[in-house]
């Protein structure tokens, strides 16, 4: 299973669907290629890395703004409250290509 971690300090993050659960996750400077990679992936939002996850779901769909990626999630309630290792950072977002499951809080 294919993750990504994201420090999300802004909440930066909005409902889009209601009914479908969909949200936007904010701008994040990764690559195209990398946004193109993630969908279908789960990705997790922590205040820092030392936190457990306070939102997350499967990414849907993503698109390129001028600042980075803008992700589309559905967002899971089994997403929440997952720890990562506090090791591996890229800045502010940390991708397990070939993750085990999560570890909750």
């Amino acid at each position: 299973m294919t993750a990504i971690h994201l420090i999300e300090r802004l909440d930066n993050v909005r409902k889009t669907d209601r009914q479908k659960n969909e949200w936007e996750s904010g701008v994040w400077p990764i690559s195209e290629e990398t946004g193109q990679k993630l969908v279908g992936a789960t990705l997790y939002l922590h205040r820092t890395k030392y936190q457990p996850s306070h939102f997350g779901g499967k990414i849907l769909s993503y698109r390129i703004e001028p600042a980075g990626v803008v992700f589309t999630v559905r967002a899971a309630v089994d997403c929440k409250d997952v720890k990562t290792e506090p090791t591996a950072w890229t800045k502010d977002y940390k991708i397990l290509w070939a993750a085990s499951e999560p570890s909750h809080a």
